[in-house]
């Protein structure tokens, strides 16, 4: 019965139900971290993103930076 009652660990208030005792610490951070990156996906969906300069359109969009022959998707 006195099973993770202990007042040493727990404080005063261990006879006390208290979830958050048993929830990682960073479970809101993580979670508000992830609705916020879905939110944003969903956002960038909805607009159309164009090169701001010419030389930008020669650029290979495989992350490289090099410049070379660029396919476009049909959209």
């Amino acid at each position: 019965m006195a099973m993770h009652r202990n007042k040493a660990t727990w404080g005063d208030d261990a006879d006390d139900f208290k979830p958050e005792r048993f929830l990682p610490q960073n479970a809101d951070k993580e979670l508000a971290l992830i609705e916020m990156k879905v939110v944003l996906a969903i956002t960038l969906r909805e607009f159309e993103f164009n090169a701001a300069y010419d030389e930008l359109d020669s650029l290979k969009l495989d992350g490289t930076g090099n410049a070379g022959e660029v396919t476009k998707r049909a959209m």
